[in-house]
């Protein structure tokens, strides 16, 4: 495998890291992705408020289906709302 330098045009230099007791909980890979996603909008004070739309519109799907994820992150105790 090798990874993107940065001078590469289509793809950037930031990363989000998804603690590994996560990638590890027993839910769908959308929720550990919309984690990932979260993470790029906390600010200093552990706070994240990005629109539904928005993450629906990040992670390529439904509202509906951001609601679900987030209650399975809310479930593992991943976030809380």
């Amino acid at each position: 495998m090798t990874l993107p330098d940065e001078t590469d045009g289509v793809r950037g230099t930031s990363y989000a890291t998804i603690p590994e007791w996560i990638l590890d909980a027993e839910i769908s890979d959308r929720a550990v992705r919309l984690f990932g996603v979260l993470g790029r909008y906390v600010g200093a004070n552990e706070n994240a408020w990005p629109s539904r739309k928005t993450l629906a519109t990040r992670l390529r799907c439904s509202v509906n289906s951001i609601d679900r994820a987030l209650s399975e992150l809310v479930e593992i105790k991943a976030i809380t709302i």
